[in-house]
């Protein structure tokens, strides 16, 4: 999961940097992240997820709660869906379109496999498309 690794006084995050040993620059870090929404968009469009990428994670979930994040989040917002960081994993936008082509964030949530987990072993069904 994601750890805050400390805010300035201005109320930011501080800029981390590494240093690409293959193009010799130094480089900011960015993060993949993933959003479980507690309910499916629509009943015809079950997505529960969100997968994007950041170099700042607070001031982009921060755009998504206002509505100006992706189009996704903000039609959740207007139907009063709520949703939670499920995953961050370091990352930049090719390992975000990796993982968006496997096509199994429900596999990739931690909230989704607890659930699966707990219906299992009730002896439930559990309706995810996998």
């Amino acid at each position: 999961m994601y750890q805050n690794i400390g805010v300035v006084a201005s109320g930011q995050e501080p800029p981390a940097f590494h240093f690409d040993r293959f193009s010799w620059q130094w480089r900011r870090e960015s993060v993949v992240y993933l959003l479980h929404f507690d309910a499916p968009i629509c009943p015809g469009h079950p997505t529960r997820h969100y997968l994007g990428w950041t170099c700042n994670l607070q001031e982009r979930l921060h755009l998504h709660a206002q509505g100006r994040g992706a189009r996704l989040t903000q039609v959740a917002l207007e139907r009063g869906i709520t949703w939670q960081v499920a995953a961050v994993w370091p990352g930049d936008r090719g390992y975000e379109r990796l993982l968006k082509l496997r096509k199994n964030t429900p596999r990739m949530c931690p909230v989704c496999q607890r659930e699966l987990r707990a219906c299992a072993s009730v002896g439930t069904a559990f309706d995810i498309p996998f």
